[in-house]
């Protein structure tokens, strides 16, 4: 290796040389590596004192009485950190006439140079197929998480973070595009629970490897993963899931092996040693089929069954934020778990609603069931900001 120096940022700053590294180990001197990451982030170039007062002090809240004095400082602590590389040959950063910069006589490799040309080189209209699944795979090997992902918030980090995961994005979707004309579905499942994992609300990401369960013939690990995203639209962004991520859903369904995996799945729900206490929720999907099934069981036996909506609202006109909402709807499937019996069924069926399925007499006594629900929604949570309405109705097929 001589005397090459190494940088990786994807992930956090962790500078390398030899059998030695240098590390974030805590955020207590969170100016000392703010002051590194700027200046390795911006490796090639030299930057300015104010520069680097403004990256490091963006607002007047953060200012210091003497910004010049205290990255004298910083400069010290910097230099007293990078000494545990023991690199001797030079200074590894150079202070000049009130500007800084990492010396260029160090020969330093950075991972975001390495990934910003892979990118580049994939580019390229005279390269393969398979030369370019090759670079993409090493692209998305170098991104092992967000650029300096422990600094994000940092503004002057934000547009680089913003900018590499874009890049990212890009690659990772024309690779997985590729990979689906080799039907490397393994592979595909593999890179999007990567890509997923850095940012959950790409929905391609998703669509991508619902597709790629089915192709495997995995539809269990597909209904699954829908059933993950529905979750995270609801809870995290207060939407709904997109209409054509419903419409691949609905077709997974609709697969003819799938009737098995459902029939498996009735049978785990009614199974004597199933130790869930209170009614059976299921996604939405699920949820209709039993709705089907038990409304023509009602009307060809002449018994009763009711349909409930269960919806959070505001006590005032305005719309409570989502992370009222969000608690509430965790309270709320609480007490409608825990009010219904075990043969009852109830699904989420949007961000602020539960449905609700239950086998009763008449119409009054589901509204007394609907109105048990809310009283012990009251009664565990007196203080919550929300209040619930219900609505019952016969099933109709």
């Amino acid at each position: 290796m001589g005397n090459h120096m190494s940088v990786t940022m994807f992930g956090g700053l962790v500078i390398n040389y030899m059998d030695k590294s240098v590390r974030v180990q805590s955020k207590h001197a969170k100016k000392v590596w703010g002051f590194l990451e700027y200046l390795f982030a911006h490796g090639n170039r030299i930057v300015t004192q104010e520069e680097v007062i403004q990256a490091l002090w963006p607002t007047e809240a953060e200012g210091v009485q003497n910004p010049t004095n205290t990255l004298k400082t910083i400069l010290f602590r910097v230099r007293a950190l990078l000494s545990s590389l023991e690199y001797t040959n030079h200074e590894i950063i150079i202070y000049s006439k009130g500007s800084y910069r990492i010396n260029p006589q160090i020969d330093i490799s950075y991972d975001y140079e390495s990934f910003d040309e892979l990118f580049h080189r994939c580019k390229q209209e005279d390269i393969t197929d398979d030369e370019k699944l090759q670079l993409m795979r090493m692209a998305l090997d170098i991104y092992s998480s967000d650029f300096l992902a422990d600094s994000s918030y940092e503004p002057w980090i934000i547009p680089l973070n913003v900018y590499y995961r874009s890049i990212f994005t890009n690659i990772a979707l024309e690779y997985i595009s590729l990979l689906e004309q080799k039907s490397a579905w393994s592979e595909i499942i593999s890179v999007c629970k990567k890509a997923i994992d850095i940012d959950a609300y790409v929905e391609d990401f998703h669509r991508n490897i619902i597709n790629a369960f089915v192709e495997s013939g995995n539809y269990s690990s597909a209904i699954e993963h829908y059933n993950y995203v529905t979750n995270l639209y609801f809870s995290q962004l207060g939407i709904t899931p997109s209409e054509e991520l419903t419409a691949m859903y609905k077709q997974v369904r609709q697969v003819s092996n799938h009737t098995e995996m459902d029939l498996m799945t009735i049978r785990r729900a009614l199974d004597e040693q199933d130790t869930r206490v209170g009614a059976f929720y299921c996604e939405y999907g699920f949820f209709k089929d039993i709705y089907r099934i038990e409304a023509r069981a009602a009307a060809r036996n002449g018994e009763s069954a009711y349909i409930g909506l269960l919806t959070v609202v505001g006590t005032d006109e305005d719309q409570p934020s989502l992370r009222v909402m969000n608690n509430a709807m965790s309270m709320l499937y609480t007490a409608i778990q825990e009010t219904l019996r075990r043969s009852d069924v109830f699904t989420r069926y949007s961000v602020s609603q539960f449905s609700i399925m239950i086998s009763t007499v008449s119409f009054e006594t589901g509204e007394m069931v609907a109105d048990r629900i809310i009283q012990r929604f009251r009664r565990d949570h007196p203080k919550s900001s929300v209040k619930i309405d219900s609505r019952i109705q016969s099933l109709i097929i």
